[in-house]
């Protein structure tokens, strides 16, 4: 499935899609799951109730009988299985086999534990004094992959104005396999599935790669106040950015410098080439007449907003076969297909400001 989220067996042979989300009944856009968004907890709750306080074993592999040569030392990672309720069935989660290291990978996954993990991100909010408001936690690619979010401090655009306002996470993820670093990262993208994942590695910011070899309570509380400092200026960076665009105003004008400046009209342009583009300037009009556009107000924060919009929802796009509209766009914003447009974009309203 396209989530790729972990899958368990119930009781009566069942094959049901492992949620694996902290607590709560609110349903996550992808129906497969639930999560919860508004309550703090500590740590060793959210991993409870996300039912992933599941310990891991070592084990070693054994060496093929008769084997004449030389084979390294490998172990299993496995995660010890457990049950839980749903509302339902009773689930059974068997011991699952996660991973294969050699000895001082194996020993850094057996010491370095999910408990860890999850009071790392914790550590991350206590270092500014926050609260541990915990979003979302699951496990991907059969258990091999694991993730957890918090809610940190939203960003705030002109609270006395507009009062614009930019949701922001903590992202901590890992693997037992190698396939990914254990990291602690910051983002607007709240990560429940494989999807939301992708997202996130694509826009992530201050990037913390956490060693197995370094999980003392100082050396992990050092690194959470320096990802969590990290993404402190990040969200200073774009509150100074966005107050720049606030102070060019009329918000039509700018729109339309954005067009002559990124897609301006050609002398050599075909009637139909004359025709898309006109279509391309009429659908970034009607959009700046959008409630969502207007809302901020008639300045370049706006038209920036506009601009933002039509490239992620309305710039014309080329489908491979078997593809839809909708699965492109959305794989757009995955992949950072129009970023460097978006930046550049930003770069110029900012440069109309006195």
């Amino acid at each position: 499935m396209p989530a790729e989220l972990e899958q368990f067996t119930t009781e009566g042979g069942q094959t049901v899609t492992a949620f694996a989300f902290t607590g709560g009944r609110e349903d996550i856009w992808h129906r497969l799951g639930q999560s919860i968004s508004g309550r703090s907890m500590t740590g060793e709750e959210a991993m409870r109730e996300s039912h992933m306080d599941r310990l891991i074993r070592v084990v070693p592999v054994e060496v093929p009988e008769g084997a004449e040569w030389a084979i390294p030392q490998q172990y299993q990672i496995v995660l010890e299985g457990t049950m839980f309720a749903t509302e339902d069935d009773i689930v059974v989660v068997p011991d699952k086999v996660v991973g294969i290291h050699g000895e001082g990978g194996a020993d850094a996954h057996q010491h370095f534990t999910i408990r860890d993990r999850f009071e790392l991100a914790e550590e991350a909010i206590h270092a500014s004094n926050g609260e541990a408001v915990w979003s979302t936690a699951g496990s991907l690619r059969n258990g091999t992959q694991g993730f957890a979010t918090m809610l940190a401090p939203d960003i705030v655009i002109d609270p006395n104005g507009i009062n614009d306002i930019i949701r922001q996470y903590l992202t901590l993820t890992w693997s037992f396999d190698g396939t990914r670093a254990t990291e602690l990262s910051a983002s607007e993208i709240r990560v429940v599935c494989a999807n939301t994942l992708a997202c996130h590695d694509n826009m992530k910011q201050g990037v913390i790669k956490v060693k197995h070899t370094s999980h003392t309570a100082e050396a992990r509380f050092r690194m959470a106040a320096e990802q969590w400092s990290m993404a402190q200026d990040r969200a200073k960076a774009l509150q100074l950015q966005a107050e720049r665009m606030l102070r060019v105003r009329d918000a039509k004008l700018v729109l339309r410098k954005l067009v002559e400046r990124f897609d301006p009209k050609r002398d050599d342009a075909s009637k139909r080439e004359q025709s898309l583009r006109q279509t391309r300037v009429d659908n970034l009009e009607r959009l700046s007449y959008a409630s969502t556009n207007t809302a901020a107000g008639d300045n370049g924060w706006a038209a920036w907003n506009t601009y933002v919009e039509y490239l992620d929802w309305e710039a014309p796009v080329k489908c491979s076969k078997g593809e839809s509209e909708g699965d492109r766009r959305l794989g757009n914003q995955f992949d950072g297909t129009h970023d460097a447009a978006k930046v550049a974009a930003a770069e110029f309203v900012m440069s109309l400001a006195n």
